[in-house]
């Protein structure tokens, strides 16, 4: 391994920042009550897949590997459901959910923890849209 000039071998690895998402479980949009007022909409079936899902493969998809999900209102539904689902156990892809009841914006509670370029997406996100080409531009 050859190091870059001014950096001796391994820092680089030391470096480097896992591509991070925060996911806003709750945007508090009435939209789809009164079906949201016992149910989160991230929850809501689409092709009996609940939208979080779609939410969480495309940005797996994405090479992200680090995504937090901050819920609101509903919030032990939404950690529930996490904590049960395929992605508790996905190899190079973590899950974590942020409760929180007063923030005064998504990334209050997340401030800490984000480290680098991060992705900030709705919850009910159901794209196919190449992600790491954006990323690519916007770096």
């Amino acid at each position: 391994m050859v190091a870059k000039e001014g950096v001796k071998a391994g820092e680089d690895d030391l470096a480097r920042v896992p591509l991070q998402a925060i996911i806003i479980a709750d945007n508090l949009n009435t939209k789809f009550r009164p079906i949201t007022l016992e149910c989160p909409k991230v929850l809501l079936p689409l092709v009996n897949t609940p939208m979080i899902d779609y939410t969480l493969a495309w940005l797996e998809s994405a090479d992200v590997e680090e995504v937090f999900v901050l819920c609101c209102s509903h919030s032990k539904q939404i950690i529930s459901y996490l904590g049960q689902s395929k992605w508790v156990n996905e190899p190079n892809f973590s899950v974590t959910p942020i409760e929180s009841h007063n923030c005064t914006s998504a990334v209050d509670g997340l401030r800490d923890m984000i480290k680098g370029d991060f992705i900030l997406v709705s919850g009910d996100t159901v794209s196919d849209m190449m992600l790491t080409q954006a990323l690519k531009e916007h770096k």
